[in-house]
């Protein structure tokens, strides 16, 4: 019989590649045993904004796309939830102020003009 186990080996050899520790992976370390499909990062990506929404903070709600905000504005207010339907329309009414300040001046001035003609047609009806 011999003295040698195949399951056994030396503690100290290092050169045997299984007893070597393995070097970590590059890159963002997987979520599970396999990649994410489009489907599931989408569907991470809806629970974690829907999670935001129950604790409507700010900075939370500035993260989330806005047509997402959109859709839960519209859900918000048939629903009578008046504070978090005030913390999105802040959220929203921030994002279009900035976009206006970006516009260049002559398009700033006939968006005033159009907003003018507008209130002028809704206050003759």
């Amino acid at each position: 019989m011999s003295l040698y186990y195949a399951g056994m080996k030396d503690a100290h050899d290092t050169v045997t590649p299984d007893l070597l520790p393995t070097p970590r992976r590059r890159g963002r370390p997987s979520v599970g045993d396999r990649a994410m499909t489009p489907a599931e990062r989408k569907a991470v990506q809806r629970e974690r904004e829907r999670k935001a929404f129950v604790t409507y903070q700010r900075d939370e709600l500035e993260a989330i796309g806005t047509g997402a905000l959109l859709e839960e504005l519209g859900r918000l207010v048939p629903a009578g939830r008046p504070a978090l339907a005030r913390a999105v329309w802040k959220v929203l009414e921030a994002r279009a102020c900035a976009a206006r300040a970006e516009q260049h001046p002559e398009q700033e001035q006939l968006a005033v003009e159009l907003a003018r003609r507008m209130s002028n047609r809704s206050d003759d009806a």
